[in-house]
């Protein structure tokens, strides 16, 4: 806390006006940090481009947020069970506004025949927990994980259609 005042430029007090505990201020930019990846999701559909671009755009966006801020996040409530679950509470209660903006990107290339039919949920599920599963578990930079992710989604693992 007394680095973040510093940082902050106030005093450690100002600051526990603002967030009466070290658990309040995680929570806060947990829900921030939420909050300006749903703004960026709606950004790259507003960008336009087509159904491609508009998706590769919010794999983009969802990768650091996904991985680095979220594992940094993770390491501030290790062994704090109350913040463990506020911020798992949070997530759920946000989660669906950024499905919805996957969903609505799948759903609009499906319609545009630049995607096959697939069940969009459940897509928009799968590249969320491909983001978070890689950006966990492997020390590859972000921007490859946010490529391959966007690749594999995007064209398969098949060399050649098969007849």
């Amino acid at each position: 806390m007394d680095e973040l005042a510093r940082a902050a430029a106030m005093g450690k007090a100002t600051l526990y006006r603002y967030f009466p505990s070290k658990e309040d201020l995680y929570v806060a930019v947990f829900a921030l940090v939420l909050e300006r990846l749903v703004q960026r999701l709606e950004a790259a559909a507003a960008e336009g481009g087509g159904p491609t671009n508009v998706l590769r755009r919010m794999i983009a966006a969802l990768t650091p947020a996904l991985g680095e801020h979220f594992r940094d996040l993770r390491a501030i409530d290790d062994g704090i069970v109350q913040v463990a679950e506020r911020k798992r509470r949070l997530f759920r209660d946000r989660r669906h506004l950024i499905t919805a903006n996957l969903e609505e990107a799948i759903a609009t290339g499906i319609a545009a025949g630049e995607f096959r039919p697939v069940r969009a949920a459940a897509c928009a599920n799968m590249i969320i927990g491909m983001i978070w599963t890689c950006s966990v578990t492997m020390s590859e930079p972000e921007e490859v994980i946010g490529r391959t992710v966007a690749d594999l989604f995007l064209n398969g693992t098949l060399a050649a259609p098969r007849v």
